[in-house]
């Protein structure tokens, strides 16, 4: 353990970086632990980090490990905000006399708040989990070009760990590159959290000296499963066909939904017919995969293209538009007028109001913590779960 003295963070301060390695037959994993104490919210602060690289040599009986963060803002302090990001390079160099595999790259995390440990399932650690967003990308050694995404999303789904079959030659490097992120609508309550995170790469060695044919490959360490916030949601939406997730078998709940992603739910949702016609309803969806569901909604006047024929389906869906998007779907009307009560009421936009106000009145619509409803921000895949899943009367509450 390498205690990394001389720093003092104010919201968020790296104590230690620990290097466990543990030896099987085939396989090796390797812990890198960095712990956050984020204290969020707590002064607005100038600050600036170095680019830090965190270097590992497979087999080696002296590894040098560097910490993940460094500081050399005001004081050596710095806050984590909503929009605040930070990258730096975990850089794994095989040291072994045989090429290794990296097969499964994940994280583990301890939370606690006021000095008690959060479970999971508590709103706050999930909040937390749902808003710290990681990139991790992989490249050569020296090398400006990435060469392709191990992972884009929450700390949530990275819990679990995602598999991969990036190859490290004999006496080769491979670089990690990672950008942690904290999420623009995170509110407050995350505030206060204190946040262990514990990076994991699991390998395996190419041996040829085993006398068995039988694939070991795939293990990984076994990790707490963690129960999203919308669980009971996406497990009934699933059960029911509305979701179908991705073809690597995730659901990627907190990642934004494009409209094309919004259109498919919504026509599954409604048990709309595909139609493909001959000749598209706009410019832009030929050959795309969305395209039958794109033209069914669009027929029934649920979803609506852009001047010029074109629907941008790739485009994230902001939280006002779906609003419109399914009270138009499920043909949800204002009973009574109603004053809105959040905080930024005066950023809904005036054609998207009464649709606002028929979520509220229907208890579709429930908005932060915070009292605000951010109605210009992209959203999540798992927001627009809930929103369906409770006009369909499977759940009330989430």
């Amino acid at each position: 353990m390498q205690r990394i003295s001389n720093l003092s963070f104010k919201s968020i301060e790296i104590i230690e970086v620990n290097f466990m390695c543990k030896s099987f037959k085939y396989f090796k994993y390797i812990t890198i632990s960095l712990v956050m104490l984020c204290l969020i919210f707590t002064s607005s602060l100038s600050y600036a980090y170095d680019t830090p690289v965190t270097e590992v040599t497979i087999g080696s009986n002296n590894e040098n490990i560097d910490p993940i963060f460094k500081s050399d803002g005001l004081n050596g302090q710095g806050t984590w905000y909503p929009g605040y990001s930070s990258s730096g390079i975990l850089r794994l160099k095989n040291g072994r006399n045989k090429s290794i595999k990296i097969k499964n790259i994940g994280m583990d995390a301890s939370l606690e708040k006021n000095g008690t440990t959060l479970d999971f399932e508590n709103e706050s650690a999930m909040a937390y989990m749902s808003k710290m967003k990681i990139k991790v990308q992989y490249k050569s050694l020296f090398s400006k070009i990435i060469k392709g995404t191990i992972y884009d999303g929450s700390f949530y789904e990275f819990i679990n760990g995602v598999n991969t079959s990036i190859k490290i030659g004999k006496d080769d490097t491979v670089d990690l590159v990672y950008t942690i992120k904290m999420d623009e609508s995170a509110g407050n309550n995350t505030e206060g959290i204190k946040g262990n995170i514990d990076f994991t790469v699991s390998l395996k060695e190419n041996t040829s000296n085993t006398n068995t044919n039988t694939d070991t490959g795939g293990t990984t360490r076994k990790k707490k499963p963690v129960k999203h916030w919308a669980h009971d949601c996406i497990e009934t939406l699933l059960e029911k066909g509305i979701i179908k997730g991705y073809p690597d078998g995730t659901i990627r709940p907190d990642n934004h939904i494009t409209r094309a992603e919004a259109s498919a739910l919504v026509c599954r949702a409604l048990k709309l017919e595909v139609k493909k016609q001959w000749l598209p309803k706009y410019l832009d969806i030929s050959g795309h995969w969305a395209q039958g569901y794109i033209t069914s909604t669009t027929n029934e006047k649920v979803f609506k293209g852009y001047p010029g024929f074109v629907f941008r389906p790739e485009r994230n869906i902001i939280r006002e538009e779906m609003s419109a998007v399914l009270f138009r779907a499920f043909d949800r009307e204002l009973q009574k007028d109603l004053e809105l009560e959040f905080t930024d009421n005066d950023k809904i936009s005036d054609w998207a109001k009464s649709h606002v106000k028929i979520g509220v009145e229907h208890k579709i619509i429930v908005g932060y913590p915070d009292n605000t409803f951010k109605p210009r921000n992209d959203i999540t895949r798992a927001e627009a779960f809930t929103m369906i899943c409770k006009l369909l009367g499977y759940h009330s509450e989430h």
